[in-house]
């Protein structure tokens, strides 16, 4: 965030001044290392929330793998079937290989369609998050020129 980029120089800013005690400077530049510390505190949980997305969408993938899987032994067991009982070209069979396919295929895209909504849910709150550290970050700010220009009074 730019605006957190000043910290060093408002850190500086609060250096002991005339009238103002070691004490009141030290909490300052306290103040201003602790909105430092909530961005990279702020940073490293968007960090872990990516990464849990990614370990979600590698099960996920991992679960259509399996369903795949399955989905082509089922259908080895139908055609199997169908060629022993000597009717591997009737409907029946082509219709049990097909809805098998149907089913498997319908199971993915809506897991598909799972991860998409998962996906935008840490995105948004990921910017939610991030508008919230600004506003606290801004907030602070301000109360560090609030309390400054009182030290000075």
């Amino acid at each position: 965030m730019p605006i957190f980029a000043a910290l060093p120089a408002i850190a500086a800013a609060v250096a002991p001044t005339a009238g103002m005690s070691a004490l009141t400077a030290a909490s300052l530049g306290l103040g201003a290392a602790g909105i430092a510390q909530s961005q990279m505190a702020a940073k490293e949980g968007r960090k872990a929330r990516r990464a849990q997305s990614a370990r979600s969408a590698a099960q996920q993938t991992r679960q259509r793998m399996e369903q795949v899987r399955q989905q082509l032994i089922a259908q080895s067991q139908i055609q199997q079937g169908a060629a022993t009982q000597g009717t591997q070209g009737s409907s029946s069979a082509q219709g049990g290989i097909a809805a098998v396919g149907s089913k498997v295929a319908g199971n993915i895209g809506f897991s598909q369609g799972i991860q998409n909504v998962q996906e935008t849910m840490t995105q948004n709150v990921e910017k939610a998050q991030q508008y919230q550290n600004t506003a606290q970050g801004l907030t602070s700010l301000a109360n560090f020129g609030i309390q400054y220009n009182n030290l000075g009074s």
